[in-house]
């Protein structure tokens, strides 16, 4: 092989690696497939419905397809230890909230995951409030009757829940009233509706994302809010305070999580893209029905509202007398 030859072949590799390098940069660039976003309750929950708004904002920012799996079941902690246990790599998050991580560690004696060490916090995203809620059919016009109600029941006076968030408000409240009511846990809140309709149980409280279509539809009928005013999407349900229980108020947070160790700059390039999509007035418009968007906060503070949550909601647990499973 001649001088020259040698030279050309060095010229022609090193003309092959300048276009390489960049191919291969653009080819390991985040995200280079779909991303799957776990929803630890069933199909029309509150937090799927908040699910599916912002994965079609997400395709659209992210330049990929964004795969929504439901994975319901106890109390949403199966999907959050899926997503604990996955890959940190940011082709796996999930819909995180008060039931998975902030009421989970009281509710359990041995949850399969920590909520803080094993998850990496991309975006808080929504506050929603509970409703209290009884069938069309029912008796109970008014909380004043549905105290009557459970009152004549005695001990057959039951309530349904599919979280845990709504769990802990049922029980809230019958200590608050000095009632007693049998709990019927459900995988999620849309499958207890069905049994509410039914007259399986005497009332239930549910998210008002969920709610509230089928307060509209005529399906169930809603007693109360526990909120600290009326809202504008169900403008005709009083708040506790308004019904004669003061101090009553209760609402659950829905955020975006990956798994620990998953790297900052993946992380911080979705907190950035849940940022934009969360200011977009049309999104906005999107999820006041589901309660109220949180204005976007830095990813290193999100930590610390998640420990205040776990605080807030262990010791409604606690003076709800609920003991850990």
């Amino acid at each position: 092989m001649t001088h020259r030859t040698k030279l050309a072949r060095r010229a022609l590799i090193a003309a092959l690696l300048s276009v390489a390098a960049p191919l291969a940069f653009a080819q390991g660039a985040y995200p280079n497939k779909a991303i799957k976003l776990i929803v630890p309750f069933g199909a029309g929950s509150g937090t799927d419905v908040v699910a599916r708004i912002l994965s079609e904002e997400m395709q659209t920012e992210l330049g990929q397809s964004i795969v929504v799996e439901n994975k319901p079941g106890a109390n949403g902690t199966i999907a959050s230890d899926f997503v604990a246990k996955s890959a940190p790599d940011g082709y796996t998050l999930v819909m995180g909230g008060s039931s998975t991580h902030s009421s989970a560690p009281s509710l359990f004696k041995a949850l399969p995951y920590d909520p803080e060490r094993d998850f990496t916090m991309v975006a808080n995203l929504v506050e929603t409030q509970f409703v209290l809620v009884v069938r069309t059919e029912s008796s109970a016009q008014s909380l004043k009757d549905l105290t009557a109600l459970l009152q004549s029941k005695g001990e057959r006076g039951t309530f349904g829940y599919g979280s845990a968030t709504t769990q802990i408000a049922g029980a809230s409240l019958m200590k608050r009233l000095g009632l007693s009511a049998t709990p019927v846990p459900y995988k999620s809140n849309p499958t207890a509706i069905t049994d509410l309709i039914g007259g399986q149980f005497d009332f239930m409280f549910l998210d008002q994302t969920t709610a509230t279509p089928q307060i509209k539809g005529g399906r169930i009928r809603a007693l109360a809010i526990a909120a600290p005013r009326r809202v504008p999407e169900l403008p005709q349900v009083p708040t506790f305070a308004e019904v004669g229980v003061p101090n009553f108020e209760l609402y659950s947070w829905l955020g975006m999580l990956g798994p620990r160790g998953l790297p900052a700059a993946v992380a911080d390039q979705l907190a950035a893209a849940m940022a934009k999509i969360m200011n977009k007035p049309n999104v906005q418009e999107r999820l006041m029905p589901t309660g109220r968007p949180i204005a976007p906060v830095p990813r290193s503070t999100f930590p610390a509202y998640l420990r205040v949550q776990r605080e807030s909601w262990a010791s409604k647990i606690k003076d709800a007398g609920i003991q850990p499973e």
